[in-house]
């Protein structure tokens, strides 16, 4: 395992005479390789439970971070990658003698490719497994989507359409035009101040990046989504998106007229079919056979890039301002943040991405992107203040307030 990783749990120390300091050896046996980092401050408490994380982000200098209760206590240097048959042992290792952990130890957790965090943090105070199951039921206007444990997200209900409406009464249908020209903060504020009887035990917000990657890596394994019929074969549907600089035969000025069976499909300039070549199709089948409409083209969607706060987050990412395949990577993010999970290019209609400092995300591309727009497209760019005829948002319902 080399990269970025991370892993933490909950300790409870019972020795009366622990380590004053924030302590943690990972080695990699049986080649000898190792690293102890030790920091000071204490911070370990006997008989009291407290959470433990260890963080690498890269393998340079420094790049690894202990944190106990959320407070970094410790910074060190590991580049060793993990690779090798030998049993995972979390607590002590039977290579070396007096190196057992005396205590109790609960909900560990290890993440491949993934640096959770690189600052102070509040510990999570929910089980860490995902609710993978979807919801059994949705509010109006949403549909189901299963969790997706590699992405640390619980199974949850999405609007089925992009937003329609105004401020204060928004919702997820068919008829009307979609909500544009709003800026993301206000977007996260009319999701959030969504309701309905018999969801009062769940939360309304603006769809996150974790979320949105579950719903595009769900559609990238469903076979009616690709054009020769299997996946990863032909190309992934990109609905109401074409220009002839990208190879269309057509440019779309304005987003489509109407949404259903009459306008499944973009056929020419602002024109719509209900049938037609299979890459301008508007809507998605997700696995459980839910079907989502514009989740590429159409308009951009705003996109709050955290799942576990209460107010709307940029990416802190800084990448190359210029369009770039997913084979290229993007400084700073991790494969899951962005990028499809078989490795598909804007050949296989998956759209491309493109950084830049702006920091708040916008995905899916709108109704001129041509083959850059696409499920898994990402702009970084863009800036909270922002609000465009181009970029609209949707909404999600959680079961459970994430956290």
């Amino acid at each position: 395992m080399g990269g970025d990783y991370w892993g933490d749990g909950w300790v409870i120390f019972i020795s009366s005479d622990i380590h004053p300091q924030a302590r943690v050896y990972l080695r990699n046996y049986p080649d000898g390789a190792s690293v102890e980092i030790v920091g000071g401050n204490g911070g370990l408490t006997a008989n009291e439970w407290q959470h433990m994380a260890v963080v690498r982000e890269g393998t340079g200098t420094d790049q690894t971070h202990i944190y106990v209760n959320g407070i970094k206590k410790a910074t060190g240097t590991n580049a060793y990658d993990i690779s090798n048959p030998h049993p995972l042992e979390v607590g002590g290792t039977g290579a070396m003698a007096n190196r057992d952990f005396t205590g109790y130890i609960d909900e560990v957790r290890i993440s491949k490719g993934v640096a959770r965090w690189s600052a102070n943090f509040t510990p999570p105070i929910r089980p860490y497994y995902a609710r993978t199951s979807a919801p059994a039921s949705c509010p109006t206007g949403f549909i189901p989507v299963k969790g997706n444990p590699e992405l640390d997200v619980d199974g949850f209900c999405v609007a089925k359409y992009e937003m329609k409406g105004s401020s204060g009464s928004i919702s997820s249908t068919a008829a009307g035009a979609p909500y544009v020209s709003i800026r993301a903060t206000d977007a996260f504020s009319e999701c959030s101040g969504m309701s309905e009887v018999g969801f009062e035990s769940g939360t309304f917000a603006l769809i996150t990046n974790p979320q949105w990657m579950t719903i595009a890596r769900d559609i990238e394994l469903v076979a009616s989504n690709w054009s020769g019929g299997s996946v990863g074969s032909g190309t992934l549907t990109r609905g109401w998106s074409a220009h002839t600089a990208f190879g269309d035969s057509w440019v779309n000025n304005a987003v489509a007229p109407s949404t259903g069976s009459n306008c499944l499909y973009n056929s020419g300039t602002d024109t719509c079919a209900a049938s037609g070549n299979h890459l301008y199709k508007r809507t998605h089948t997700l696995i459980n056979s839910e079907k989502i409409w514009d989740f590429s083209g159409n308009l951009w969607e705003l996109v709050d890039w955290h799942n576990n706060d209460a107010v709307f987050t940029n990416t802190t990412a800084s990448c190359s301002g210029s369009w770039n395949e997913f084979s290229t990577n993007c400084s700073g993010l991790a494969d899951n943040e962005y990028k499809p999970a078989n490795g598909y290019t804007s050949t296989h209609g998956v759209g491309k991405w493109i950084g830049g400092s702006g920091g708040t995300v916008i995905r899916g591309g709108y109704w001129r992107q041509g083959s850059h727009g696409g499920v898994f497209t990402i702009l970084m760019s863009y800036t909270q203040s922002s609000s465009e005829e181009y970029v609209g948002f949707r909404c999600v319902w959680n079961p459970n307030p994430p956290g």
